[in-house]
């Protein structure tokens, strides 16, 4: 036999397969002892030289030594490589050195020299590595004992998470004088220290972060803050695991000029359609308001030393088309969401979380009163029955005279039936609220509302048409809150009547242009013009109540039109297959109130205007990721433009997207440029920017830029944020596979560490 041929054998394993690392145990066994181990597994071994040899009985193996088990079937294979290998058949140990390397589904491992007990599965390596591919984490030991199936002591070791090539040292890594390890756990770090590019950036004396992408709780990476109102800041989030289905996120903080800040947010999700998402901020707050020195300039002194947000949103779904919802919003007052928009217990992050796991989010920051609501919705074929409490948190009541209405509750029933042998449909609204109040005046309000619905008889293919009729029969029952200034003074019970009928008629024309444009061939044109007209008769209203706009009803005696046009290319793609692009469309719409046209001249001067605005949109899409919008409202008795909207997005495949917005409205304030963006510089570099600018009065409302540099397996992401009454800097380190990925975008998967990371459901 050739000198270079490897030689083969195959042998019984004592005891359960063992290998350091990768969890598998090395056993041999002479083939003379195979029937009476058989049913141990076997283990077939090759190598340059084997050697068997007498008192003591070992079997030594030499040069491109290879271990492979003979498994059953789905059995996860291991296999061993090696330059020496020595099994001491009676103390059923292993010993071997030289390029060892380790390798199964679940871990791949190297060493220079290990020792292997196959009777209590323990192993002391010199000189290792570990890789564990589902957490991609990257481990090295000067010394490594096996102490389990599973787990292993390190000392003088290191962790990272970044791939690398032979030679080269990893961007980040954790040194660590002793550290243990599970691999179906957590892994524990003691007096270890970050270091990035050979630096060192921080000591932890203890850190447990866990070993495999089964959520574990522990310490996610702080948020440092740097503000002008609120001094230095820190919050190191802490997440909790309850269960494979609920989590905890503990917030704790402080800014060295505000005080002590504190959050905690609790999520779970259950069946189809049931998950939850609570929220809760607090500050104890050293700083108040003063005249020289108040938040926004808007009169509002603040002396509220203990500052709160409490929010969340829930969904259930009770089957059999029956589901509920709860939205919760209370603040203790309302500078807090615009004062903290940017924190990480502050609105932004707050209502994104909310936006992401609910699709909804919560009022703006800028309003001063927050609505929570329950609901419970009810679905037939042709019926809804629904109803909610609304309650309002009112942060403006103290000076003014009435409060805000809280709706206790709502209810609406509605329903839409063909009428039996005709082609018309019955429709119903009605709704019945309680309004209550603590100062002002509210009451019960019944509304019912029915209305046929028909095609109109004529037309044919060429116009299409429908009319409709209806009435509105409202009745209240008023109850007076106070103040006596405004003391209800008039019947308790009121009753409004109302009808109206609406007719509408269009058509479509459409017609395709042959053209030669590279690989367009074709433009389609469609025009469709329609003209309505609606007619509604109010009866008084001079005695009712107005707790919304269902109780400010007018007459109406309108005739509408609208043309609009549409456009789209089509052609033949390069593939051969057909394709359509839709190009945008124009629209232009005015309104004639007869009601203007007859009403009486009160004096001189004074002259009918029945002609609103014309309205223009145009809306354009030259390519599929880009869209620019104007929108115009033209007066035609000589004010010229009365307002217009320019608005430009373009978002592209890689996340890129671009926005820039122009408002104006005649004889106000709104005069306001809004832009922002977010651009992939390369793999490594992102950048992100937001801007609103009153052009008025050249205030800039709020600024905001944030780059983040992400090379592979780290990120760092600088923000910094600029409005009237504040300046702020954020700052982020993130270590990639430890949580989410940070900011911007960034495709590497398992980002920074943050509350949104770690506690992904």
């Amino acid at each position: 036999m050739p000198p270079n041929h490897p030689l083969k054998y195959s042998f019984f394993k004592k005891s359960i397969a063992l290998a350091f690392c990768c969890g598998a145990l090395l056993g041999l066994r002479d083939a003379e002892v195979r029937a009476q181990q058989t049913s141990s597994g076997a283990w077939e071994i090759s190598a340059d030289k084997m050697l068997r040899l007498n008192n003591p009985e070992n079997i030594v193996a030499e040069g491109n030594v290879v271990l492979t088990p003979i498994v059953e079937k789905g059995s996860p294979p291991v296999t061993i490589t090696g330059d020496w290998v020595r099994y001491n058949v009676r103390e059923n140990t292993v010993t071997a050195r030289g390029n060892l390397a380790f390798h199964s589904k679940t871990e791949k491992a190297t060493a220079w020299e290990a020792s292997l007990n196959l009777d209590d599965n323990t192993a002391t390596i010199s000189d290792a590595t570990l890789f564990v591919p589902e957490s991609n984490l990257h481990f090295t030991g000067e010394t490594v004992e096996k102490t389990g199936t599973m787990t292993y002591h390190l000392r003088n070791s290191t962790m990272t998470t970044c791939s690398t090539a032979e030679g080269e040292s990893p961007p980040w890594i954790f040194c660590s004088a002793d550290a243990t390890l599970d691999l179906e756990g957590v892994v524990v770090l003691k007096h270890s220290v970050l270091r990035v590019k050979g630096v060192p950036v921080f000591y932890l004396p203890y850190m447990i972060y866990p070993a495999n992408r089964k959520r574990r709780s522990g310490f996610l990476l702080p948020e440092f803050s740097q503000s002008q109102r609120s001094g230095t800041g820190l919050v190191t989030p802490y997440f909790v695991n309850l269960s494979p289905s609920a989590d905890l996120t503990l917030y704790p903080g402080y800014l060295t000029d505000r005080g002590v800040v504190a959050g905690i947010e609790f999520r779970y999700v259950g069946d189809s359609g049931i998950k939850g998402l609570l929220s809760f901020s607090y500050l104890h707050d050293k700083l108040k308001d003063k005249a020289e020195d108040d938040y926004k300039d808007d009169g509002y002194l603040r002396d509220e030393t203990n500052r709160y947000w409490l929010r969340g949103m829930m969904d259930y779904d009770f089957g059999a088309d029956l589901v509920g919802r709860v939205d919760l919003d209370l603040v203790s007052d309302k500078d807090y969401l615009q004062e903290f928009q940017k924190s990480i217990v502050g609105f932004d992050a707050g209502n994104n979380a909310l936006e992401e796991m609910f699709s909804r989010g919560l009022m703006e920051k800028t309003v001063p009163f927050r609505e929570s609501r329950v609901q419970l919705a009810k679905n037939w074929d042709s019926i809804f029955l629904g109803g909610e409490f609304i309650g309002v948190d009112d942060e403006g009541h103290d000076d003014r005279q009435t409060s805000e209405l809280h709706t206790l509750p709502r209810i609406f029933f509605a329903g839409n039936f063909n009428v039996p042998a005709t082609s018309m449909n019955f429709l119903w609204d009605s709704q019945y609220d309680y309004f209550w109040r603590d100062k002002g005046v509210g009451g019960h309000r019944l509304d019912l509302s029915p209305r046929l619905v028909a095609p109109l008889p004529f037309g044919g293919k060429a116009l299409e048409g429908t009319m409709s009729a209806g009435v509105r029969q409202t009745s209240y029952l008023v109850e007076d809150h106070g103040p006596d200034s405004l003391a209800w003074d008039k019947d308790d019970s009121q009753n409004r009547s109302a009808w109206d009928a609406e007719i509408n008629l269009g058509t479509t024309l459409s017609r395709d242009f042959a053209v030669n444009w590279g690989s367009v061939q074709r433009l389609n044109h469609s025009i469709r013009p329609e003209i309505s007209y609606q007619y509604m008769d109010v009866g008084s209203e001079e005695d009712l109540p107005c707790f919304d706009s269902l109780d400010t009803l007018t007459d109406i005696n309108k005739l509408r039109y609208e043309i609009r046009n549409d456009f789209l290319l089509g052609g033949i793609a390069d593939n051969g297959s057909f394709f359509n692009h839709y190009i945008g469309y124009f629209s232009i719409d005015q309104t004639y109130d007869i009601h203007e046209q007859r009403r009486s001249l009160d004096e001189a001067g004074d002259r009918h205007r029945p002609f609103s605005d014309i309205n223009f949109t145009l809306d354009l899409y030259p390519l599929p990721n880009l869209e620019t919008k104007y929108i115009a409202t033209y007066n035609v008795y000589g004010d010229g433009i009365n307002s217009y909207d320019i608005l430009n997005r373009y978002t592209g495949s890689n996340g890129d997207s671009l926005a820039l917005d122009y408002r104006f409205v005649k004889g106000s304030e709104i005069n306001q440029l809004n832009g922002s963006f977010l651009f992939h510089l390369d793999d490594a570099w992102a950048m992100e920017g937001n801007l609103v600018q009153n052009l008025d009065s050249s205030e800039t409302v709020d600024c905001s830029f944030g780059i983040v540099y992400q090379p592979g397996c780290w990120a760092l992401k600088f923000t910094a944020a600029h409005t009237p009454d504040d300046d702020q800097a954020t700052l982020i380190f993130s270590i990639i596979g430890l949580g989410e990925r940070v900011g911007l975008g960034l495709s590497a998967e398992n980002g920074g560490l943050n509350v949104t990371s770690s506690s992904e459901l």
